[in-house]
């Protein structure tokens, strides 16, 4: 009998022993998160704000996701009219003019969906009059662009490690040669398309 006994407790034992190296099962379905690549966490607010103050916000690293209104040219360099905010049934679309740092095509035509990332300009530094943009009118120097309706992209070689860094999810260093704002901006919040507003 206490045979018996001791080898049912050394079966259990073993047992126990075995579950206490097993890996636990985890589900197939199981993926690791990626944070979302082109992150464009300004919108209309933010355009308010900056309007409100831009002395503020010149230099400060934005991107945005808007709809192309109008293509012009300005030294060679593509201009977008972008309507930001347009999806938001919340908020007045708000008028953007986005000029790239460098000459080339324009990466999008009126009606396309893109993202630009780039830094706030005043008139001083940024000057689209021959363009026809009045002085009050937003806009801002791009470095980067992708057409989310047709897949085109655009960098400007100055900036391939700030490219590098958004196409990876992370919030891009700033740009060299970038003014620089009187107070840094942050994005908050890992939202993209829009939502979120930094604080000047």
């Amino acid at each position: 009998m206490m045979k018996a006994w001791v080898s049912a407790f050394m079966a259990l034992a073993l047992l126990e022993g075995c579950g206490a190296h097993q890996e636990p099962v985890r589900p197939a379905h199981a993926q690791p998160v990626r944070a979302e690549p082109f992150r464009a966490p300004h919108d209309a607010s933010t355009l308010q704000a900056a309007a409100a103050n831009p002395r503020a916000w010149v230099g400060g690293l934005v991107a945005f996701e808007g709809d192309i209104r109008e293509v012009r040219a300005d030294h060679g360099r593509p201009l977008l009219q972008l309507e930001v905010g347009k999806s938001d049934p919340h908020r007045e679309a708000v008028v953007l003019w986005v000029a790239r740092i460098d000459p080339g095509p324009s990466v999008g035509v009126a009606g396309d969906r893109v993202r630009v990332i780039g830094y706030f300009a005043d008139d001083d530094s940024l000057s689209l009059t021959s363009a026809g943009v009045f002085p009050n009118e937003a806009r801002m120097l791009s470095f980067a662009e992708v057409n989310l309706t047709t897949g085109r992209t655009h960098h400007t070689y100055e900036a391939r490690t700030q490219w590098h860094e958004w196409e990876q999810g992370e919030w891009p260093s700033s740009f060299p040669g970038a003014p620089v704002p009187d107070t840094p901006l942050q994005p908050t919040g890992p939202s993209a398309g829009g939502g979120s507003t930094p604080q000047p």
